[in-house]
């Protein structure tokens, strides 16, 4: 008598049932895996974000601390006072700083002429490697931090009055040029996503 023996194997229903599970647990692994990205790029965003923040408030503190009472000239010769706001729709501020580094020991001073403007969202800093400027000379220009809503300044007089622009309106002529730095200095800088950044600074007379 011959006997048959029966070989076990999987019917088509169990490996259907297999293969949909695989795909159920490959779909979970893969929303799993895509929303540990999803956080890791808007931790990284985020914290690139809140570097540069960091980077234009140090430039911006380190800038107005070393406002010098010193007057300067553009490129044509025109006299300018030690800080100056606003400048014909162009920069915010200006100003004559000193304190600027040299460890590549360069032929330059170490006063500065510092500027800062709003351009299209963005904080941007120009300076200028003398405070009296040659004919023709540009400035050096560097974007600081973008997704800017706005830059304010607000400057102290000797009785603390909070004042919009400097020199004060009512000086005239020579007085402008010859004005005094204030004694002190407060700015906001305004984000879409973090708000009023306001920083009260006392310059040195």
């Amino acid at each position: 008598m011959m006997v048959i023996s029966k070989q076990s194997g999987f019917t088509l229903l169990e490996i259907l049932i297999a293969v949909m599970i695989t795909a159920i647990m490959a779909a979970m692994a893969y929303t799993g895996l895509n929303s540990i990205l999803d956080s890791s790029h808007h931790t990284q965003t985020r914290d690139e974000r809140f570097t540069r923040i960091q980077l234009s408030m140090n430039y911006l503190v380190r800038d107005l601390r070393h406002i010098l009472a010193r007057s300067s000239r553009d490129s044509f010769g025109e006299p300018h006072p030690s800080i100056e706001t606003p400048i014909d729709g162009s920069y915010l501020i200006s100003f004559s700083r000193t304190g600027w580094s040299n460890p590549a020991d360069k032929d330059r001073s170490h006063l500065q002429r510092v500027a800062y403007a709003l351009e299209n969202g963005e904080l941007v800093r120009y300076h200028w490697n003398h405070i009296d400027q040659g004919p023709g000379a540009e400035p050096y220009r560097m974007v600081l931090l973008d997704q800017v809503d706005t830059l304010n300044f607000e400057f102290l007089d000797e009785k603390l009055d909070a004042l919009r622009e400097w020199p004060p309106v009512d000086l005239v002529d020579q007085d402008r040029i010859d004005a005094p730095v204030p004694v002190g200095i407060r700015f906001s800088l305004t984000l879409p996503d973090w708000g009023p950044l306001t920083r009260t600074l006392a310059l040195q007379q």
